[in-house]
């Protein structure tokens, strides 16, 4: 069960809410200055066609997606991407269904509900 109440979300190149992989408390200066201004969104499930872009973020251990609409990004766990494509929900590089942000241990990703 996903009991995350808020993401942390900033502000991209396009102009759109994107999620960020952070630590540590809301509001943190360091974070602000690394990232921008951090803005903690409710989280709440959303519907949406998200394209894979194919690049990896953080440490290397998630993969970044594009809402084909809006062009918010977001990061999926590798397992999360997995699942996308087990559950045939991936079509021509694009998965549309109910998404939720998780996490796990100090970073955030997208996750199908």
């Amino acid at each position: 069960m996903n009991n995350l109440a808020t993401a942390p979300y900033v502000v991209n190149s396009y102009g759109n809410n994107s999620l960020i992989d952070i630590s540590g408390a809301p509001g943190s200066t360091a974070y602000d200055n690394t990232y921008g201004a951090i803005t903690w969104l409710p989280n709440i499930p959303f519907h949406a066609t998200l394209e894979f872009t194919g690049e990896l973020v953080g440490n290397g251990n998630r993969f970044e997606l594009r809402d084909i609409t809006t062009g918010t990004m977001y990061n999926i766990f590798p397992r999360d991407l997995l699942n996308g494509i087990l559950l045939d929900r991936l079509d021509s590089g694009e998965i549309t269904g109910t998404w939720m942000v998780v996490k796990r241990n100090t970073a955030y990703g997208l996750q199908l509900v």
